[in-house]
């Protein structure tokens, strides 16, 4: 019996993979020669799991995070923070009265 929750989460990772290669303009063979695989390999990684290993190289390669390629084993995407200005008390006026 096929887990359908998992499924979606291989798709998606899949889309990110697929989207991250378009947007470049790059073609499979590019991804497999840059990682040093065969595109057969990254043809079957676009229709299944891609190896946690491999999850690194393409972020290396690619700068795809590697949340989106596996967020099974990397969890989801940190948020990022956006700094806070600082709280009224601690800002200093400056007295331009000279």
């Amino acid at each position: 019996m096929t887990n359908v929750a998992s499924c979606a989460t291989f798709s998606l990772m899949n889309n990110a993979l697929k989207a991250d290669l378009d947007r470049r303009g790059l073609r499979l063979i590019d991804l497999a020669r840059l990682i040093g695989v065969n595109k057969s390999t990254v043809t079957r990684w676009l229709h299944g799991r891609i190896p946690v290993e491999r999850a690194l190289d393409i972020e290396r390669v690619l700068g795809t995070p590697r949340h989106d390629l596996r967020p099974d084993v990397f969890g989801p995407a940190p948020i990022p923070t956006i700094p806070q200005p600082p709280a009224p008390e601690q800002v200093q006026l400056q007295d331009n009265c000279a």
